[in-house]
C-alpha cells in the first residue's frame, strides 16, 4: 500500500509547526516574564537600601 501525501496532511503538519514554534516561544516568554520579575524585585530591593 502506498500512503499518499494528501492536502489534509500537509495542513495538520504546518499546523503542528505553527503550534510547536508557539509553544517554543511561550516558553521563552515565561522565561522572560520570569526574569523581568526577579529583576523588578532586585532593583526595588537594591533602592530601599
Amino acid at each position: 500500500m502506498v500512503y499518499k501525501y494528501t492536502k489534509a496532511d500537509s495542513h495538520f503538519m504546518i499546523q503542528y509547526k505553527f503550534i510547536h514554534q508557539a509553544y517554543i516561544s511561550v516558553k521563552n516568554l515565561n522565561c522572560l516574564v520570569v526574569f523581568m520579575i526577579f529583576w523588578l524585585l532586585v532593583r526595588d530591593f537594591y533602592s530601599s537600601i
